[in-house]
């Protein structure tokens, strides 16, 4: 069983990888990465699909990570946030809809991976989810 779940979760995270068109690196899988081996998170550009991919591969670690996550919140904020920055009636709807199949895909590639959890993530996912909470959706680093 445990070798499915890690079977399905490599396939669930290079799935997201040609989703989110994120760079990949040759497929390891090592004790310190395990299922997240081979891809890198998303690269930081001041674009709305730049933006909710970061939001979605950082709130997946925040609440991997214990974070108590008001994702419907959270996702309303960032929707308002591209609507104030220039996005379309109709790429808002999109944008959302987009941010909510990347997050589920990623929360689910990373909730066996409590492991990597440590302290110098959890500093980076709490100065992000700050940000986010002030209505600072920028990319920034992911997490």
């Amino acid at each position: 069983m445990g070798q499915t779940m890690r079977i399905t979760g490599l396939f669930a995270l290079s799935s997201l990888a040609a989703l989110l068109g994120c760079a990949q690196q040759t497929a390891t899988t090592t004790g310190s990465t395990g299922a997240v081996a081979g891809m890198v998170a998303p690269v930081a550009a001041p674009t709305p699909e730049s933006r909710f991919k970061h939001l979605a591969w950082n709130s997946s670690w925040a609440e991997v990570c214990g974070f108590n996550i008001d994702y419907p919140k959270l996702r309303a904020s960032y929707m308002a946030y591209e609507a104030i920055n220039g996005a379309s009636a109709e790429d808002v709807p999109k944008l959302g809809a987009s941010l909510d199949k990347a997050h589920g895909i990623l929360h689910g590639a990373v909730a066996t991976r409590v492991d990597l959890c440590n302290d110098a993530r959890l500093e980076r996912i709490r100065a992000t989810m700050a940000r986010y909470v002030a209505n600072d959706f920028s990319p920034g680093d992911a997490v």
